[in-house]
């Protein structure tokens, strides 16, 4: 059964149809359904160290210039610096939430909340989950309606938030579920939807892949 992070689940619910599709049947092939390289690994240790250690940022961005790949290393730099600027305006109490595994209705998937910290807003603990993906745009009804699938889970935890929430760096916006209104339904209709591409993605012949190409057998010669 495929496994999403949280971020790997916005990404998804946030697809058009098509490339959403294409994403569902990857995920249902086993030889694809390993999440695979996790670009963000280390802007999530980063942002903890700066969030929870208090780390100053101009260490962390030091230590991030030394990430090798460039397109990680700008993402985890420019991430680092938005953080930081939203966290010197959300000064709030640092809080620590445990992560929830939710699997859908027809057991088709499931989707772990982990949040990379939490801390206290307007007196409430609310877990964050941070997103630093530039494409694709967030959509706002997805987002609640996937944020909708976890409060029953923490229900029966000691240690559980008030609130869930995830944090744009691209946009420094903060989706944060009390915001607005009841979106259980929302959730729910997504889980099914996605339930129905799973099975129908698992149900279609796998597509057969290219013949190998050999290199052209030379004439005989007559003689």
């Amino acid at each position: 059964m495929p496994t999403f992070g949280f971020s790997a689940f916005l990404k998804l619910i946030s697809l058009n149809s098509r490339p959403q599709f294409t994403a569902i049947r990857n995920r249902s092939t086993p030889s694809l359904s390993d999440g695979g390289y996790d670009f963000h690994r280390s802007l999530k240790r980063l942002a903890h160290r700066l969030v929870v250690g208090g780390e100053p940022l101009a260490d962390l961005l030091r230590e991030a210039e030394r990430i090798a790949r460039e397109p990680e290393r700008n993402s985890a730099k420019a991430g680092l610096e938005r953080l930081s600027r939203w966290r010197a305006v959300n000064s709030g109490r640092v809080l620590s939430f445990a992560s929830v595994l939710y699997e859908s209705p027809a057991k088709e998937f499931k989707v772990q909340y982990q949040p990379n910290f939490g801390i206290e807003v307007d007196g409430r603990g609310v877990a964050i989950h941070l997103w630093n993906t530039a494409k694709p745009d967030l959509d706002d009804r997805m987002t609640y309606g996937a944020l909708s699938l976890f409060p029953s889970l923490y229900a029966a935890q000691s240690e559980r938030p008030n609130d869930v929430a995830v944090l744009s760096l691209p946009e420094s916006r903060l989706y944060r579920l009390s915001d607005v209104g009841d979106y259980t339904e929302v959730g729910l209709r997504l889980v099914r939807r996605l339930d129905d591409l799973f099975a129908r993605a698992r149900s279609e012949p796998s597509r057969p892949s290219s013949p190998p190409r050999h290199r052209p057998t030379p004439p005989i010669d007559p003689k």
